[in-house]
This record gives C-alpha cells, structure tokens and sequence, in this order.
C-alpha cells in the first residue's frame, strides 16, 4: 500500500492574545492512499450520505446482531428482529421462522459478513404504503466453503430502532455432494 506524507507548516500564532496553538511544530500527517479510486479513506462516508451517519451505523450494528444471532443459532433473537408490525399479525411465526433460518444454516453454515452497502431512504413522503424511514441493504457475504452470496434485505426504523423485514431465507439448492456434512 502507498502512503502520502503531508509536511504542515508550523504552529503560527493565534490571532488573540499572541498565544501560541498547541500543535508541535514541524508535525507530519500521513495518510494512506485510496484503495478503490474515489479518494475516501476507510471510515469515511461519501457525500451523498446526507448526513445519516448515525443511522449508517445503527444498521451496520443491527445487521452484525442479526447475523451473530443467527450464527450462534439464537433464533428467538433473529425473530425479535423483524419489523414488529410483521411480528404482531399473523403474517409470521417464531416457529416457522426458526425452521427457515435452520433449513438455511444447514445448508450453508454461518453467515461471514464480508461487505455491506447501504442506500437510506429517510424521506418518506413517496411512500405510500408505509410512512417509516427505510433502508436498502446489500450484504456479500460468505458460507462455510468460501462461496461468495449476496442478500438484498430491506430494513424499516420504527420507534426510533432498525428492524429487518426478512422473515426467512431460503437456501440455494446446490448438488448434493456439496450440501452433505456443512460444519457449523
């Protein structure tokens, strides 16, 4: 990796008082180079993040909850993360929604998170349907054969927290052979 070395100039006076600032002089800033050409360095967000960051970050947090759940096969846990107005009808079912998460971990094995992209929609006048900020998420990830999968989720804010509206997944059939023996 490159790095860029940035030479400041040195603590000059501060306007008031004659006082000097309290940054030693001659200090060097280093800064890596960008990885992927957009000139972000790793934690920063692009412009267009409008500044939800925080909400960014409460996804990012529920979405690890979610899957470190579902690891760890606690699936009362990944239940409580559905959106509770999917919860409070009949539309699903802790039971059916363990066996869905169960039917996929066995086919799979755990979920390792490897990129997540996420396009807020915290403007909720368009939507018709349901007046709750909304998220798009995409989610790479990979299974217990380093296979690489991508799940596209939608999460919706209600009371103030992050909710999923997956009530299961449903497992890629592959052959057989592959499927047999998945270590957990």
């Amino acid at each position: 990796m490159e790095t860029v070395v940035f030479h400041l100039p040195p603590a000059g006076l501060h306007k008031r008082k004659g006082e000097r600032r309290s940054r030693p002089k001659n200090r060097e800033m280093v800064q890596p180079a960008p990885l992927f050409g957009d000139g972000l360095g790793m934690s920063q967000e692009p412009e267009k993040a409008n500044g939800h960051a925080a909400d960014r970050t409460a996804i990012r947090r529920r979405i690890k909850q979610l899957y470190g759940y579902f690891n760890r096969e606690q699936w009362l846990q990944c239940f409580e993360m559905i959106d509770p107005k999917l919860r409070q009808g009949v539309k699903v079912e802790p039971e059916s929604h363990a066996a869905a998460f169960e039917e996929f971990k066995k086919c799979h094995g755990a979920v390792r998170i490897w990129y997540t992209r996420i396009s807020l929609h915290m403007d909720v006048h368009e939507n018709k349907r349901d007046d709750r900020p909304f998220s798009y998420v995409y989610i790479v990830w990979r299974d217990v054969r380093e296979v690489f999968h991508m799940f596209r989720e939608r999460w919706v804010k209600d009371g103030g927290r992050w909710y999923t509206r997956v009530v299961g997944l449903v497992p890629n059939r592959e052959p057989a052979a592959l499927a047999v023996d998945v270590p957990r």
